[in-house]
């Protein structure tokens, strides 16, 4: 699959940028970061649920076992 994008890409990308270079150079690299949104939305919506149901990833703080430390007295609760 990302060999097939990658040629369908490389070949939409070399025969639009010629056409779009008479009036406006950048239209191209204008698209790419536009599509890059859309990436970019799922990725904080799924951070954003990951976090909100799983508070101790948030907190950043977790041992070997995934236990999560107690940062007042530095034991570590067991599940």
């Amino acid at each position: 699959m990302e060999g097939i994008t990658t040629l369908v890409a490389t070949s939409i990308y070399n025969n639009l940028y010629p056409k779009t270079l008479s009036f406006f150079p950048g239209l191209l690299y204008l698209i790419s970061a536009c599509l890059l949104i859309v990436p970019l939305c799922i990725i904080s919506i799924s951070d954003y649920v990951v976090r909100s149901r799983r508070p101790e990833v948030s907190e950043g703080i977790l041992n070997s076992r995934n236990d999560v430390i107690d940062e007042d007295n530095q034991s570590t609760s067991s599940s």
